[in-house]
């Protein structure tokens, strides 16, 4: 999982100059080996942070951590943005349901199958006003 962040960062970097906002890392050195197609845990990535980098405004923070729980990989991704409101908090993964003013209301939904095909979770908590935190659990592969 570390070598899928890795790869996916300079494009977050880069977004996040263009936004002014301030990139954070988190990544725990030890190995995470997950079961995935990279490019669908790296779609999944960039849905989130460009999600979190379009609800903030210049001078915010973007952090992403990786870490180990248990048996899982823990991908988190906080914003320092509007956040959501609770009535929407219970939408965010119905087709269609959007906040943007020019979304299609797919990007999460296509992050939860992706994720449950995966046997993961993903979990939002979000205050308005404050931020967004995403965290994405995937177990770990033993057999690596």
């Amino acid at each position: 999982m570390r070598a899928i962040v890795q790869e996916v960062v300079p494009v977050i970097e880069s977004e996040a100059t263009i936004y002014g906002i301030t990139l954070k890392m988190h990544v725990d050195e030890k190995p995470l080996p997950i079961y995935c197609d990279e490019n669908q845990i790296k779609q999944v990535l960039l849905n989130l942070t460009k999600n979190a980098l379009d609800s903030m405004q210049p001078g915010g923070i973007l952090t992403l951590t990786l870490t180990r729980r248990n048996h899982d990989c823990l991908l988190k991704v906080s914003d320092t943005g509007s956040g959501i409101p609770p009535e929407a908090l219970d939408k965010i993964f119905q087709p269609f349901f959007t906040m943007k003013r020019d979304g299609t209301g797919l990007g999460l939904v296509v992050c939860k199958r992706i994720i449950d095909a995966y046997k993961g979770t993903i979990h939002f908590s979000s205050q308005v006003d404050v931020g967004t935190e995403v965290e994405v659990s995937l177990p770990l592969d033993h057999s690596q």
